[in-house]
């Protein structure tokens, strides 16, 4: 851990750099809305809506892949009532 605090403290200018420029290259797409695969996976997808699927994502496949965390995020943004930019991968 020590190394890693004297590589980022001796290179601080660098790595603001690389902050704002990833920051600056992708602010546009933050407030964006959902698009493509997200309409099926999270805005129709009736299984992420309320809390009684949790254990069932770990036991069943739903849709065409088996990805429980991804859909235990996904439901766990929803029912918090957060918008599009907390679901940015």
């Amino acid at each position: 851990l020590t190394g890693v605090k004297k590589i980022l403290t001796e290179n601080k200018n660098y790595v603001i750099t690389i902050v704002a420029t990833g920051y600056i290259i992708y602010f546009n797409s933050f407030l964006n809305g959902f698009v493509l695969d997200d309409l099926f996976q999270i805005v129709n997808n009736p299984t992420i809506v309320g809390w009684h699927n949790l254990f069932y994502y770990f036991t069943h496949e739903i849709g065409p892949y088996y990805r429980p965390l991804m859909l235990t995020t996904f439901s766990l943004f929803y029912n918090l009532g957060l918008g599009s930019l907390f679901y940015q991968e």
